[in-house]
């Protein structure tokens, strides 16, 4: 017997591998997670704009790395606000 699945099941994930997805791809790549995560009934608002952040990032040429805190002040999330988030992406 199986159990309904949760809500967080119900996501998917477009890019399970990125064998074969060479970094000219990439742009095209965060282009689709991010319309996937603006389209999804489970997305939040926290998680739009943390992924429109890490797209932007991502794309970044000179992307350093960036701390929680960073994080924080970029979304103007609370720090559980933002661990929450990224735990549910």
């Amino acid at each position: 017997m199986t159990t309904p699945a949760a809500p967080n099941d119900l996501r998917k994930v477009r890019f399970a591998t990125i064998e074969g997805v060479a970094r000219e791809d990439l742009p095209l790549a965060y282009e689709i997670w991010l319309q996937d995560i603006y389209r999804a009934p489970w997305a939040t608002r926290e998680m739009m704009k943390l992924a429109a952040l890490f797209v932007r990032y991502m794309s970044s040429p000179t992307a350093m790395g960036f701390s929680i805190g960073e994080i924080e002040v970029a979304i103007q999330l609370s720090t559980d606000e933002v661990r929450k988030t990224l735990s549910a992406m």
